[in-house]
């Protein structure tokens, strides 16, 4: 009977043992967790910002883009009106350096 009682007694604490090893296993497994999200919702917070940042700078790119553009179309068409033997001369100088660029090209083909 003695035996019994120890052997019991043993087997109740192992059990508690066991409980609370589980419980303190879970436990650091649910800080670990925690500590995880915690650091994947500042990275998602970061890459937002910086998301943001990009997209106000493309924008601004864009903008000063379209200026410039609208500048240069303005420019040539200012030189096209004042100019337009020139534009006829220079149209006609593009063509003709173009069709002997192609020309060379179909006679000498390139190998990459």
């Amino acid at each position: 009977m003695a035996i019994e009682k120890t052997v019991t007694g043993t087997t109740t604490k192992a059990a508690e043992a066991t409980q609370s090893m589980t419980a303190a296993a879970a436990n650091i497994g649910q800080a670990l967790v925690d500590g995880a999200a915690k650091h994947f919702q500042q990275s998602e917070e970061t890459l937002r910002k910086g998301a943001g940042v990009a997209e106000q700078k493309v924008r601004e790119s864009l903008g000063v883009a379209k200026e410039r553009g609208k500048l240069a179309g303005e420019t040539a068409s200012s030189f096209i009106s004042r100019h337009p033997m020139a534009t006829v001369g220079l149209a006609l100088g593009a063509i003709a350096l173009l069709s002997i660029l192609r020309r060379s090209a179909q006679h000498n083909p390139t190998r990459h």
